[in-house]
């Protein structure tokens, strides 16, 4: 099983930390093949220091996300924020999403354009399974 870690930002902090931890946890598992998906940046060497196989974003948009997925082929997308989530909702066709929401979003509590993609596909069930790491992470999304 192949699966795609997406993310939106290049640097190394706690949901870049909680991937590597997970895609670590599987490196020596020859049923999976995992693969880090971001924006090039400073996270390239954190990611060369940890041995986790790199595919680089030029950019953050659905055009870089489906040449990953089509040059990858992954039978699932690991997205790690609500940017990340809607994209690969937008460009994964039939491929599963499990989402990993990180952090508190106050934005969410309001109709914001993000809020609301993220909610349209989540109620979809184009997002398989989501991940809220704590009880008022997820009040902040549905309160």
């Amino acid at each position: 099983m192949r699966i795609l870690h997406l993310l939106s930002s290049n640097k190394f902090s706690g949901a870049e930390n909680v991937a590597c931890q997970i895609i670590s946890m599987f490196l020596e598992d020859k049923n999976y093949e995992f693969a880090y998906c971001s924006p090039n940046g400073e996270i390239k060497n954190s990611l060369a220091e940890k041995n986790i196989p790199f595919l680089p974003l030029e950019e953050m948009s659905r055009k870089e996300i489906k040449r990953i997925i089509n040059e990858f082929k992954p039978d699932v997308i690991h997205a790690h924020d609500p940017n990340a989530i809607c994209l690969a909702a937008m460009s994964s066709g039939n491929i599963k999403i499990i989402a990993h929401m990180h952090n508190n979003r106050p934005d969410f509590k309001k109709r914001t354009r993000l809020s609301m993609v993220f909610n349209f596909f989540a109620k979809l069930k184009k997002v398989k399974k989501i991940f809220w790491v704590s009880d008022s992470c997820l009040n902040c999304f549905y309160n």
